[in-house]
C-alpha cells in the first residue's frame, strides 16, 4: 500500500483475539509499505538469530521501528477513551 506524506496511519497485526493495532502515526514522506517491508525482512533475516524470533521479537514490531528510524513515520500523541459496550453507552472516566 503507497502512504503518502501527511497521511495518519493505524498499523494492524493478528487476527481474531490476537488482533491489535500500533499508532496513529502521521507519515513524513511517502513510501510504499511492501517494498519497505521487503527491505525490513532481509535485514530481519540476518539480524535476529532463528532461535530469538519468538513473540517478544516479533518482526512486526521492529517493522514498524524500521519505518520510524527510517524517517517514515512518526508516532501521534492520542486520547483514548471507551464509550461503552454491547450497543450500551458507558461513560467510565
Amino acid at each position: 500500500m503507497k502512504h503518502v506524506e501527511g497521511e495518519i496511519l493505524i498499523l494492524e497485526t493478528g487476527c481474531y483475539s490476537d488482533y491489535s493495532f500500533q499508532g496513529p502515526f502521521k507519515v513524513l514522506k511517502d513510501f510504499e509499505s511492501r517494498e519497505e517491508a521487503e527491505k525490513h525482512t532481509t535485514i530481519y533475516a540476518f539480524s535476529v538469530a532463528e532461535e530469538d524470533k519468538d513473540w517478544d521479537h516479533a518482526a512486526t514490531n521492529s517493522f514498524i521501528a524500521h519505518l520510524v528510524t527510517n524517517g517514515f513515520i512518526e508516532e501521534m500523541g492520542y486520547v483514548r477513551e471507551h464509550i461503552g459496550d454491547y450497543g450500551d453507552i458507558e461513560i467510565t472516566a
